[in-house]
């Protein structure tokens, strides 16, 4: 006795018109997997939760014993929820079916609505194996069903469904291919070879005759059109389409073409999904979220944007003169080491015009406005790069200041940096209330120092220096050019999804952003990791000498210089100042222990400036001094001037 566990098919039904609608479906899709039925009925409540109840409904039991007279194994479920959505995945959770099937009824004028379930939260996270039918009421049988080639994970299960509706309703099966519009006769008749070789491969995997399978190929400007383009040709009574091989990001922006379909062909449609992967649910889910919540632009603000941000692309002689002078100033304040002056360099550069072209370009699939920014960019990067150089052969000296320096070790705090410059730039031109930050994210990302410290340090064959500041200037360009694209998507920027070569650029130029950030991020991640080593190192190094050497009688601890040899040994001069003698064991002893706690070689010079103390002296203390009277007579001290009082002449003495 087999243990095989038996189909099944969960069939939420809501109205004896949905029942009429659906009903043709069931029976066949039932009897090819031998599947039990459990029909789902879902009355709205006004409290949370889902309550089981019984009292089955009189159209619900006639729906039961018809499937029942086809010899179909059928089950009632019903239930009150607040939440059809959530409540349906409820019952998928208890019930565990293979599939589920729903019915998404076509509203009818104005005001109508699909009161059968919120069809959208279900398709974005699909619980199990989903065949939803969508169309109006009264459709035909499904005799003449048109399936769209797109292979992918669910080819199998849409033929094998179409298999046993024309089974069912002695009907005939179609398999599309739309074709651009481009194509010549060549490229159709090998597109119709590879695709009948292809379907009958497929076909006797699933044992079904390839033969009884007709092929239609049609010429259209995108998929999604060729696709409607058949569907209203009258020709077929149902459409059934799987999911599309669209990439993530594609399926993220613009949907899937399954959605697209349904929504706007005038047959039936059944469209026929699988559970996507946990990810890519959760990133779904989280790109509709921050969509949903982002501020969109109107039409005429995409308009207004576009246009501003185009013609600022392009190269003209104002351009090329502020670019000169912004990196003749950025190239004379690092040669000053003034912060002040590069900072005045940043803020007239007009790079940052040149470049975020490049993500609306993207984002708009705009191939034009791409080759326009790439092309303002590159003549922007040579005209810096020459005055900069030329300033270094005319300017004497090969010293590296500290602002050339710091710019020449990046990390991935500086990418962090550009990426949210580039979503601030974005942001502030597409919002005309925002123009007024422009100047502070022209500050934050450098665009033109980097340039000028390559051009630099080119002059003065400072390789390492010129390659640091060149991994800084690459990571500006491509995170501000990607993170500017992608809040132009936030903004509602897109390509149209009809033009064909408009999605081709966007899809393409996207990945090779990514793949640039993914490049990029490796080297910068070294040199982060390196610089954080470095700092943990100089950090361990400082607190071991200022210990070690405060335990050093009449010794003090003044500075220390490091530098690390081409073996890979420390070298520290350490200068303190001692009242005395320092033994030698007394030096040994602190290498020794620098060895110990650095846990690499280190090589110790230890520069002793004698010094002598002396304890504090305070200065005498004044006697006061008598005060004479008339009546007393000074006794002068020794050596003090003395003046003797007179004698007073009296006549009356003689």
């Amino acid at each position: 006795m087999s243990n095989q566990r038996q189909f099944k098919i969960l069939v939420p039904v809501s109205s004896p018109d949905q029942v009429a609608n659906i009903l043709p479906l069931i029976a066949p899709l039932a009897r090819e997997r031998s599947a039990q039925v459990q029909l789902l009925h879902i009355e709205l409540s006004a409290y949370g939760g889902t309550t089981r109840f019984g009292g089955e409904k009189e159209w619900l039991v006639e729906l039961e014993q018809t499937l029942l007279a086809q010899s179909i194994q059928t089950e009632l479920l019903q239930c009150a929820a607040h939440n059809l959505s959530g409540a349906i995945r409820e019952v998928v959770t208890e019930q565990n079916p293979d599939l589920l099937l729903l019915s998404w009824r076509r509203p009818v004028g104005p005001f109508a609505t699909d009161e059968a379930v919120d069809l959208q939260s279900l398709l974005l996270d699909v619980p199990c194996d989903l065949v939803v039918w969508r169309g109006r009421d009264h459709a035909p049988t499904p005799r003449r069903i048109l399936i769209p080639s797109a292979g992918g994970p669910n080819a199998s299960l849409a033929m094998q469904l179409a298999d046993a509706l024309a089974d069912a309703y002695e009907g005939e099966i179609t398999v599309l291919s739309v074709l651009p519009t481009s194509a010549d006769q060549a490229a159709i008749t090998a597109k119709q070879e590879s695709l009948r070789n292809d379907l009958v491969e497929r076909l006797e995997k699933i044992d079904i005759d390839a033969e009884a399978v007709h092929i239609e190929l049609i010429q259209e400007r995108s998929p999604t059109a060729g696709i409607l383009s058949a569907a209203a040709s009258g020709k077929y009574d149902l459409l059934m389409i799987g999911a599309s091989r669209e990439g993530v990001l594609h399926r993220l922006v613009f949907g899937e073409i399954p959605e697209k379909v349904a929504s706007q062909a005038d047959i039936p449609v059944l469209v026929i999904k699988r559970p996507l992967s946990r990810t890519v649910t959760i990133v779904r889910k989280v790109w509709e979220g921050v969509t949903g919540r982002a501020p969109r632009l109107t039409e005429a603000e995409k308009i207004d944007t576009y246009r501003e941000i185009r013609r600022n692309a392009r190269p003209d002689i104002d351009f090329y003169t502020m670019m000169a002078l912004s990196t003749a100033i950025a190239t004379l304040g690092l040669l000053l080491d003034s912060a002040a002056v590069v900072i005045g360099a940043m803020l007239v550069a007009p790079l940052m015009a040149a470049i975020i072209p490049l993500g609306l370009g993207v984002v708009q699939g705009d191939m034009r406005l791409l080759r326009l920014a790439i092309g303002s960019t590159l003549r922007g990067v040579l005209i810096a790069l020459a005055i900069a150089l030329a300033i270094g052969v005319i300017v004497p000296g090969d010293s590296v200041t500290a602002e050339m320096a710091s710019r020449a070790s990046p990390s991935l705090l500086d990418l962090g940096v550009a990426l949210a410059s580039g979503a601030a730039a974005a942001y502030a031109l597409s919002r005309k209330d925002m123009s007024a930050s422009l100047p502070g994210v022209a500050i934050a990302v450098a665009l033109v120092p980097p340039l000028a410290v390559m051009g630099l340090s080119l002059s003065q064959g400072q390789w390492r220096i010129a390659a640091g500041s060149s991994l800084l200037f690459a990571t500006n360009l491509v995170a501000i050019a990607a993170m500017g694209g992608f809040v132009f998507l936030l903004l509602g920027f897109q390509p149209e999804p009809d033009r064909r070569e408009r999605m081709l650029v966007f899809t393409r130029m996207w990945q090779v952003l990514i793949i640039l950030l993914l490049i990029i991020s490796l080297p910068l991640a070294w040199l982060t990791f390196r610089s954080f080593g470095e700092a943990k190192l100089q950090h361990d190094l400082r607190q071991t000498l200022e210990k070690e050497i405060a335990a050093m009688e009449g010794v003090e601890f003044r500075e220390y210089e490091t530098s690390i040899d081409e073996e890979g040994v420390l070298n520290v001069a350490v200068e303190v100042e001692s009242t005395r003698t320092i033994a030698h064991h007394k030096s040994v002893d602190l290498q020794e222990h620098l060895v110990e706690v650095l846990n690499r070689p280190v090589a110790l010079v230890l520069k002793v400036i004698p010094t002598t103390r002396l304890d504090s002296l305070e200065p005498p203390t004044p006697e006061p001094t008598p005060t004479e009277t008339s009546a007393a007579t000074s006794t002068p001290a020794s050596g003090a001037f003395h003046i003797q009082p007179r004698a007073i002449f009296d006549p009356g003495f003689i």
